[in-house]
């Protein structure tokens, strides 16, 4: 158990054991498998639900007419895969990017080799900040913001140059935000304290 809980153990921790994986065809002659009977990724970032959201999406702008010809699944299950393989990327991230070592899982995955798209998306952004979108992208921009910046990926440079004028404009708007969340944080209760109102 975790030593920072304080408290008594409800139970012993129960592992799952699950099987990552996506099926070859997502859409198979008349039947068409959604949210985790298409596959299923590590629930690091939630994504079953935004999966079957997209699988509908795309049975709709799929769906067949009276010829029912195999084009239009082969690109749909094309599409399928493809999203998959944009969250596996994503996901990866979080590992590769990490600096824990303290285990041989952490220096495992710190020195796996990752997918080219993944490395191509990486390079890019240290370079100059750039953020490549690929098709079939779940996660945002800002949400690879978030991860870069979470793990101190930063660029070498950047190709953003400013006139006087936005440089000011800039700096007025950040000082504001940088006013209300200070006054914010005023009001907010440390994380200990609001733990213990619980």
């Amino acid at each position: 158990m975790n030593q920072n809980v304080s408290g008594t153990a409800l139970a012993q921790p129960r592992i799952i054991k699950f099987t990552t994986g996506v099926r070859k065809k997502f859409w198979n002659k008349n039947c068409v498998a959604l949210g985790l009977a298409s596959g299923f990724l590590e629930p690091l970032e939630s994504t079953s639900i935004s999966l079957i959201q997209s699988g509908i999406e795309k049975l709709l702008h799929f769906f067949p007419d009276k010829s029912f010809k195999p084009e239009i699944t082969n690109e749909a299950n094309r599409l399928n895969l493809l999203e998959y393989e944009r969250i596996r990327d994503f996901i990866i991230l979080h590992y590769k990017a990490s600096t824990r070592n303290d285990s041989p899982f952490w220096r495992y995955v710190n020195a796996m080799s990752i997918p080219e798209s993944l490395s191509t998306k990486i390079v890019a952004f240290e370079k100059d900040g750039r953020l490549i979108s690929y098709a079939q992208e779940t996660f945002q921009d800002a949400s690879w913001i978030s991860m870069y910046n979470g793990f101190n990926i930063v660029p070498n440079r950047s190709e953003l140059t400013l006139g006087q004028s936005d440089r000011e404009a800039l700096t007025k708007m950040l000082e504001r935000m940088r006013s209300a969340i200070a006054v914010g944080v005023t009001y907010s209760p440390l994380h200990g304290e609001f733990l213990k109102t619980l």
